[in-house]
């Protein structure tokens, strides 16, 4: 399983977080955020794929992130950003498979397979806008193929196309606007939580409702594929273009801090280790990558038996100088570190199980 994250391009970040810059530089990121939510008990949650292409480009490309994660009917959210023209078109298949069907298999064996989920979304990049698109996973839509232009809704077929200029509110799209009410019936579900906290809307995309963060997808570099240097890594890998690290949750699941450490440095090289954070853009990058609670590399170093920030150190040994704890902590006896929801750290016991996000510089 491997997850293509391309890195939070901040257009307009320097104007939100106060740095001075000239005005004309001010102007907001042109970005789709894609939130992926199911009405499926995430027990029967086989897996989800996201491919995402110009007009028409979907089929032909491998799907550019895949996770298995789902919390409270909560698959993941994912930004993309255009490679090409600020206006240009943006088809989007989600497929996601139910039990032991997995989305590699519902898309070899054909989507109106038994245990196979199809959705399709076919709009606009607005310039200079971040969109927000939402998508239900229906277990009513199980073996429903609608055609490449068309999306299965609630167990109805409607067109894929979206209203763009819909979706520019803090609170976007969702399928309502699919086909008219009383042309298929379908009207917002109150049994499945959409986007409507405006912090989704702003230039960190810290969505604290869905998987805490929103990971960077480019629709058109390398038609999908990971950097070189990235290539070779497994499990949910990502890629930051702003430092050129990648970053990785290895297979395996959750395991205790010490061996979150070997798992990151197993190959003997400096430049892996567990995930440093020394900025608030690559902390928010690491937040968007689909794991909800995962180690870092902070541990505490010194202090005794108190707490205090100052006594926490980077297994590289590089200086802390970002400050992501939460309120609160460092407390408690722990002495290890993870990054919850939102991404926020918290101390931890390092014989606490956890899955880990490992860097490549």
């Amino acid at each position: 399983m491997a997850l293509l994250l391309r890195g939070r391009v901040f257009v307009a970040l320097a104007c939100v977080s106060g740095v001075g810059v000239s005005a004309f530089g001010c102007r907001s990121a042109t970005d789709v955020t894609l939130v992926v939510l199911t009405d499926l008990p995430c027990a029967s949650h086989g897996g989800t794929s996201i491919t995402v292409g110009p007009r028409g480009g979907t089929e032909s490309r491998p799907p550019a992130a895949e996770t298995t994660t789902c919390v409270d009917g909560r698959i993941g959210s994912l930004v993309v950003v255009p490679s090409g023209a600020k206006d240009a078109g943006l088809d989007v298949r989600i497929v996601t498979g139910i039990g032991a069907m997995s989305p590699a298999e519902c898309i070899a064996n054909g989507y109106a397979s038994k245990g196979c989920i199809l959705a399709r979304r076919s709009l606009s990049y607005v310039p200079h806008e971040g969109l927000v698109v939402s998508i239900t996973m229906r277990a009513a839509c199980e073996a429903v193929d609608c055609g490449m232009t068309g999306t299965c809704v609630r167990g109805v077929c409607a067109s894929s196309s979206i209203d763009p200029e819909s979706c520019a509110s803090a609170a976007g799209c969702d399928e309502s606007g699919l086909v008219p009410d009383g042309d298929g019936g379908i009207a917002s579900d109150a049994n499945v939580t959409p986007i409507a906290d405006a912090s989704a809307r702003d230039a960190s995309r810290a969505d604290g409702s869905i998987d805490g963060g929103t990971p960077i997808v480019d629709a058109g570099a390398s038609d999908g594929a990971l950097p070189t240097k990235c290539a070779d890594l497994t499990g949910v890998v990502g890629y930051n273009p702003l430092n050129d690290h990648c970053y990785w949750s290895p297979p395996g699941g959750a395991v205790s801090a010490q061996s979150a450490l070997a798992a990151c440095t197993k190959r003997n090289t400096p430049k892996e280790h567990p995930v440093s954070i020394t900025t608030k853009a690559e902390n928010d990058f690491v937040n968007g990558m689909p794991v909800p609670l995962h180690w870092i590399g902070l541990y505490k170093s010194s202090g005794g038996g108190t707490q205090s920030k100052a006594d926490y150190r980077w297994t590289t040994q590089e200086p802390v100088t970002y400050d992501g704890w939460a309120p609160t902590f460092p407390s408690g006896p722990g002495t290890c570190a993870i990054m919850r929801n939102g991404g926020f750290w918290e101390s931890a016991s390092c014989d606490a199980l956890s899955p880990v996000f490992c860097e490549r510089d």
